[in-house]
């Protein structure tokens, strides 16, 4: 397969989040081309126990991501700031 090169320097960061979001979704559509080791499965196992266990214990991925998105913005403002813009 030949692979176009692909300049990324160009994006910004929330730029490559987006786009790679936007491939792990498009590969979310084929679960079954990412099989799972019997490492993974027993992992996946484990944490759906511990959720049965404690569902309070978890953190909704709305709060999650929100936090990580506020995380990535802050992060760009301080690199803006080192720049000079």
């Amino acid at each position: 397969m030949v692979r176009p090169a692909l300049d990324f320097s160009q994006l910004t960061v929330s730029e490559r989040l987006a786009l790679i979001q936007a491939v792990w979704d498009s590969l979310r559509a084929y679960p079954e081309a990412l099989p799972l080791s019997a490492e993974e499965r027993a992992l996946v196992a484990a944490r759906r126990e511990e959720h049965r266990r404690d569902p309070a214990g978890a953190v909704p991925w709305d709060e999650v991501r929100a936090e990580l998105w506020a995380d990535q913005a802050r992060d760009e403002e301080a690199g803006a700031g080192e720049r000079g813009g």
